[in-house]
């Protein structure tokens, strides 16, 4: 990346001369000045839903009993099941045998063979439902874990910048303010308003592209303010510049 950096805060006649002329440059190269706002990545965690009473964990650990008193059930009915037909096979080839005393026990037999089998028919049923909860509960626990969760938009309150978002994701783009040291955001998860500030610093520079735009940089963890949502944040920066996007910001709530 070609660097000519000059920062916003201590910027001077000489610098401001050669802002100019880089702009100047720009629009002869018929290339405008870009006027898009900086980003930082965020990654979320919801693991209020999934540690609290009644949620994901609890839910899973629930379903686990479940399923096991389940399979022990149909273990049950399936050895039941399988010991009245052996017991009806040997009353059959004693009846083709020619006694006819069994004709009761026989009946009796498969009677009892065809409610076992209706039982196990209808546990069965149940093991499925439950395998298919635990299934989509197993991807929900995935989704947290992961950080996936669907954010219906972000503003930056400073210049009223909104992005609305229609799928769920891993990673978002926070939009920052190219004109201002700081952004308050809120960000709208499931209808709640969730309120983070970041502080930052600013430079002009020279992109690979040879386009002259606006970065954010000196991200710190300590200076990025939280409401009572969030529980914890964690910064991790590439570099030790931490530039915006080459920085992300963990959230966990």
């Amino acid at each position: 990346m070609k660097l000519k950096v000059h920062l916003k805060k201590h910027i001077g006649p000489a610098a401001t001369v050669l802002i100019v002329m880089l702009l100047f440059w720009a629009c002869e190269e018929n290339e405008s000045y870009i006027e898009n706002d900086p980003t930082i990545n965020l990654v979320l965690y919801n693991y209020d839903s999934l540690k609290k009473e009644g949620g994901v964990e609890d839910t899973l650990a629930l379903i686990a009993i479940e399923l096991s008193d389940l399979d022990d059930t149909l273990a049950y009915y399936s050895d039941s099941a399988s010991n009245v037909a052996d017991s009806l096979l040997k009353v059959i080839n004693a009846i083709n045998n020619g006694d006819e005393t069994l004709q009761d026990e026989r009946d009796r037999l498969e009677t009892e063979l065809a409610r076992l089998n209706s039982v196990y028919d209808d546990f069965e049923v149940e093991d499925s439902i439950a395998s298919a909860h635990n299934t989509y509960w197993k991807k929900v626990q995935t989704k947290i874990l992961n950080g996936e969760v669907k954010i219906n938009s972000i503003t930056n309150r400073m210049n009223n910048l909104v992005v609305n978002y229609t799928d769920s994701a891993t990673s978002w783009p926070i939009p920052l303010d190219m004109n201002a040291d700081s952004s308050l955001l809120a960000l709208d998860i499931a209808g709640e308003i969730y309120f983070m500030t970041l502080y930052y610093e600013r430079a002009v520079i020279t992109n690979e592209y040879d386009e002259v735009v606006v970065k954010t940089f000196g991200f710190n963890e300590e200076l990025i303010n939280r409401d009572e949502h969030f529980d914890n944040l964690r910064l991790s920066c590439r570099s030790s510049d931490c530039i915006d996007v080459e920085s992300t910001i963990y959230a966990y709530f």
